[in-house]
């Protein structure tokens, strides 16, 4: 959005940026990268005022929480001339959007988490590059993130080189294969009507000639054993053109997505997995399907078991995954702003930049979740073990946790003193040992400014604690008095 005077406001954002701090200026994106979740006009303003000094300003910034309000009210009053190139785009009246509860925000990361999951588990059946990630999501979510739907619309009417405006329409068939009852006709017969009645004249007529008979009775024969694979007929044909006719690339497909489709209760997916690569592929392979599985003449390596990945994909929200899971949602939200900035379709446009900001948002929403987790078995060590090590928590999270461990060492050691009958509140500790407080140097810290360091050091003195301070800790003796 374009302004007339010398201060821009880009409508639906907080960054406010004046004629005298440019884009690349290397302060303001320093501070920027140090605390991501401030303001970036409130950072500019901070920045002046301590003379484009970053460590002023960062000193400054550490104590944001209590200074914002007073900012945002010299803000708004510098804010009050701007003058809007198109006023018609802000409608004063409209109210603004509802704040999400907890439970709305969870829910959100959990369709978004789950999606990015169905999305990866698409791009390595079909082996599929990093690079199709868009246009997969465009199929997942087109087909209401259901993975066996997505699968037949992909191998329907995929166009790689068309963009997501330039997909084919053909519409998908879902219904399963015939019950094998028909007098008169074998099963790979019924399977071939089936096929002609659900899939384009061109693809059959390019199985017909390029499928050799042998190789498609041993497919429907295959079938017709493991009732697990009964999948919409349209698959099969399609997969094998897919996957340049190698049927145990598409058998093995065809086992993953049967667990989609309401087939766990059979159980029988594992057998199938295993039948497949002793059927089809190299028996030094078999010994391995539940550890690497490799199909020879494909493309797919997968790891691990059937049975495996159903569990791991029900626990996607264990502590273990979270910060890959997270690191993943934010190389996804970075992918889908490139091609936002680079694509002219409005349309397709939207759906990069409403992915990039959704899954920037879900990113952010589990590492807060595994911070606070983390916190929390931090604080129960740190007592018995008469310290705290600040390193993997954000700056406000350090600060947060310090405060709160101090705060329940020394009530535990007023506690002491009363079961002792000991008066005063103050002084060095009597019965408990100093706490140690891990900051670490703040090496490894954009402009190597110690950060947590240099927070803690403020609490200290805020609280009047005694303490010695260290390279890269502080040792807290007892409160001032």
């Amino acid at each position: 959005m374009a302004a007339y005077g010398t201060e821009v406001a880009v409508e639906g954002s907080n960054s406010v940026r004046s004629a005298n701090t440019t884009v690349g200026d290397n302060g303001v994106m320093q501070l920027s990268s140090m605390f991501p979740d401030i303001p970036l006009y409130h950072i500019e303003l901070i920045y002046k005022q301590n003379g484009r000094d970053i460590v002023s300003a960062s000193d400054m910034l550490l104590n944001y929480d209590l200074i914002k309000d007073s900012l945002t009210t010299e803000t708004e009053a510098n804010m009050k001339w701007i003058e809007i190139k198109k006023p018609e785009c802000v409608n004063p009246s409209k109210k603004k959007s509802k704040k999400k509860s907890g439970n709305e925000v969870d829910a959100d990361v959990t369709y978004l988490v789950d999606f990015l999951q169905k999305q990866d588990m698409i791009l390595e059946l079909l082996a599929l590059e990093e690079s199709d990630a868009d246009l997969v999501g465009f199929y997942v979510k087109k087909n209401g993130n259901q993975v066996l739907n997505a699968v037949l619309d992909i191998l329907t009417n995929w166009n790689k080189e068309g963009g997501v405006e330039n997909q084919g329409k053909d519409k998908i068939h879902t219904q399963l294969l015939p019950n094998m009852h028909s007098i008169g006709k074998s099963y790979a017969d019924t399977l071939r009507d089936s096929l002609t009645m659900h899939v384009r004249k061109d693809k059959m007529t390019l199985i017909n000639k390029n499928m050799p008979p042998d190789l498609w009775t041993e497919l429907v024969g295959y079938i017709k054993e493991h009732r697990s694979l009964n999948l919409p007929s349209s698959f099969y044909l399609n997969a094998m053109v897919w996957f340049d006719y190698n049927i145990a690339t598409v058998l093995y497909l065809a086992s993953r997505l049967s667990l989609e489709f309401n087939y766990k209760a059979n159980g029988a997916t594992d057998v199938v997995l295993g039948d497949v690569i002793s059927k089809f592929g190299e028996s030094s392979v078999a010994n391995e399907c539940t550890d690497n599985l490799y199909i020879p003449g494909s493309k797919l390596s997968i790891a691990p078991s059937l049975a495996s990945t159903s569990a791991s994909t029900s626990a996607s929200t264990s502590a273990s995954t979270s910060a890959s899971t997270a690191s993943s949602l934010n190389n996804r939200a970075r992918f889908y702003s490139s091609l936002a900035s680079s694509e002219k379709n409005k349309l397709v446009k939207g759906y990069y930049a409403s992915e990039s900001a959704a899954a920037s948002a879900a990113g952010r929403q589990i590492l807060d979740c595994e911070q606070q987790r983390l916190m929390q078995r931090l604080q129960h060590m740190a007592i018995s073990d008469s310290q705290v090590d600040l390193h993997s928590l954000s700056v406000k999270n350090a600060i947060e946790l310090a405060n709160s461990v101090l705060n329940e060492w020394w009530y535990d050691e007023l506690k002491e003193r009363q079961n002792n009958g000991v008066p005063g509140t103050k002084g060095s500790a009597v019965y408990l040992d100093p706490l140690i407080i891990i900051t670490g140097k703040g090496t490894h810290s954009a402009g190597n400014i110690p950060k947590i360091k240099n927070g803690v050091k403020k609490l200290l003195n805020r609280g009047y604690w005694i303490y010695d301070e260290q390279s890269a800790s502080f040792t807290v003796y007892g409160l001032r008095k």
